[in-house]
């Protein structure tokens, strides 16, 4: 059960982040005043470095359901570095990666894992909330 919601989870964050990707392309292009159309070769790039960057998120399914608060950040770090070098290995394969865009493809990408873990976060304490809403209306009957 828990591996169907990860990779449910998996396919969201897929699609949340290729559109994310194609939006940063326009608004970079339409900054530096180059072309401000994506070639259409561009989405298989976009589509593989977004496959490659969600796939560290199944490490969520082994067991981390009963870890300390510890060692679940230790997690989203390792997570973090795995995503990272996987999403920037893949840009440089694709050759989409330029030293004169380092810091905006890096500060989207920040603002992008944020978002993720942000919601996620959310998700998981709304989850959090209903079920301990539910304990209390079960004892309380």
């Amino acid at each position: 059960m828990r591996l169907k919601r990860t990779l449910k989870y998996m396919g969201q964050l897929f699609c949340v982040v290729t559109t994310a990707q194609v939006v940063f392309i326009s608004a970079l292009a339409t900054i530096s005043g180059t072309q401000a159309e994506i070639d259409y070769r561009i989405l298989p790039a976009i589509m593989v470095t977004t496959f490659v960057g969600v796939l560290p998120t199944i490490m969520f399914v082994i067991g981390t359901e009963n870890v300390s608060r510890k060692i679940y950040y230790l997690l989203v770090g390792i997570h973090f570095v795995l995503t990272t070098s996987f999403v920037f290995l893949s840009l440089n394969h694709f050759e989409t990666f330029h030293r004169n865009n380092t810091i905006p493809v890096f500060l989207f990408f920040i603002a992008i894992y944020l978002t993720a873990h942000i919601t996620a976060e959310m998700r998981t304490k709304k989850t959090i909330d209903e079920l301990n809403k539910r304990i209390n209306a079960t004892h309380q009957d």
